[in-house]
């Protein structure tokens, strides 16, 4: 009888022990690099209503010229991107294609521009179904940093 009893104690035990297992290894999927809700808010065409520049810590200041306020970016969900300049040009009317690519967790998106190699990143401050404000760096000794907002279209 004793021997049952430590029997059935001890297989109570082993099954408690691998089912506490099994709960605490398995992952929950919402810890992966997973960004399709992200990317569904991203994909569009996106029309910029504020530029700003800032160097270092310092405030913001907007920046934004006419010419800038009827560009657009179109995010597609295959990937491809495209900038298309306003009939109301800053510089360049030619459209810019390239590729996106949401990275760490939906905080960053990463461009690739067609004719270049080099990647180009900006940090998504604010993503919704309808607004997105994007950061990023300018690389030189200033730290001359630029946030642009878009509302979509």
């Amino acid at each position: 009888m004793k021997t049952i009893t430590r029997f059935l104690k001890f297989t109570c035990m082993m099954c408690f022990l691998l089912t506490t297992i099994l709960f605490v290894s398995c992952s929950d999927d919402s810890d992966e690099d997973d960004n399709s809700s992200d990317n569904s808010k991203i994909v569009g065409v996106w029309q910029k209503t504020k530029e700003e520049t800032r160097q270092g810590s310092e405030a913001w200041e907007d920046v934004t010229e006419d010419c800038d306020l009827d560009d657009t970016e179109e995010y597609v969900s295959d990937g491809d991107w495209a900038l298309y300049p306003g009939t109301v040009t800053c510089g360049s009317a030619n459209v810019i294609n390239g590729s996106w690519e949401l990275r760490a967790n939906g905080t960053k998106v990463v461009y690739t521009y067609d004719g270049f190699q080099d990647e180009f990143e900006s940090n998504i401050e604010e993503l919704t179904a309808a607004k997105m404000v994007l950061t990023h760096s300018a690389g030189d000794i200033d730290d001359t940093q630029y946030r642009d907002t878009y509302v979509k279209q």
